[in-house]
């Protein structure tokens, strides 16, 4: 019995050094905290708004959760691709990102943003362009700057940084109830987008500190990375869809109550799939790590 605890021990220990496990536990960590974070706060949100006002509030982000993963066309993922085999090329990626961003989130505002009124009529168009820069302006360039950190693996600061973009909200929620309740929708939409932008312009001074600035050019935005990114998004794309176009539909088909019940049932089950997630996460920047130019020369395929 002592020698198995012995083994077991020392094959923990052995497992703990690797580089992939210290991570992985790093970004599950991390994930679960921010789980127990948006739990907190989204208990003082739902309660702060009810249901009617609460379901209003997932519908509108549900649109913008489709368009999501289309905001940069993929370049973080592009992004970790190409930098996890040529750090050197860190600026250019980093800021070809950047700008894929902001030019689709103009794009995005001219092309939906009507649409968004027409699907939800009676929904406040300033709360909607909050909503809007919060998710794809605030929350995207968050995202990014994980991404630039696990790009240059540094998977450990990505994971601490992270909590930045739950903790600002948590904090911000402990307002809402300060507010007159006929105005609570629209307070907090403009709580959470502060609550998106301030973490989001502390990630990227991070990001420039630490690791490097960027470097700007529209002829940096190749034509071949935008269409490799494209499939990035559209991987993406698939998964988001069939978790939140039913919200939408709720909210349009049986109102905003039954959108937002549905809505704070969600967030409990997609808890569930937080370690999975965050292995998936790690396992991704070791895979392209690992895809090194050459490696598949012999297959007459190329490597990137």
């Amino acid at each position: 019995m002592v020698n198995w605890l012995t083994t077991a021990r020392k094959k923990l220990s052995q497992l703990g050094q690797k580089a992939f496990v210290r991570d992985s536990l790093w970004m599950l960590f991390s994930r679960a905290l921010k789980a127990i974070i948006q739990t907190v706060y989204f208990m003082l949100v739902a309660r702060s708004l009810g249901a009617e006002n609460y379901g209003t509030f997932e519908g509108v982000k549900a649109i913008w959760a489709i368009v999501f993963p289309f905001v940069g066309l993929g370049t973080g993922e592009v992004m970790v691709q190409n930098v996890s085999r040529h750090h050197d090329q860190f600026a250019e990626e980093w800021g070809k990102a950047i700008q894929a961003i902001l030019i689709s989130v103009l794009i995005s505002l001219v092309t939906l943003f009507p649409l968004t009124l027409l699907l939800l009529p009676g929904v406040s168009p300033a709360f909607v362009v909050l909503l809007l820069l919060a998710d794809l302006v605030g929350l995207k360039l968050c995202m990014l700057a994980g991404n630039a950190f696990i790009a240059v693996d540094r998977v450990k600061e990505a994971s601490q940084y992270g909590l930045l973009y739950s903790g600002s909200k948590f904090v911000l929620a402990l307002f809402l109830p300060l507010f007159p309740e006929e105005q609570r929708l629209l307070a907090w939409g403009l709580l959470y987008c502060l609550g998106s932008l301030i973490p989001a312009a502390i990630s990227l001074w991070l990001v420039n500190q630490a690791i490097g600035k960027p470097r700007f050019g529209i002829q940096t935005l190749q034509q071949a990375e935008l269409g490799q990114g494209f499939f990035f998004s559209l991987s993406e794309s698939a998964a988001t869809i069939n978790t939140q176009v039913d919200r939408t539909m709720l909210f349009s088909l049986a109102g905003p109550v039954a959108a937002g019940i549905y809505g704070a049932g969600y967030r409990f089950i997609d808890m569930g799939f937080i370690p999975i997630l965050r292995c998936l996460g790690r396992a991704t920047r070791a895979s392209l790590n690992m895809a090194k130019p050459g490696l598949l020369e012999p297959f007459g395929l190329p490597a990137s």
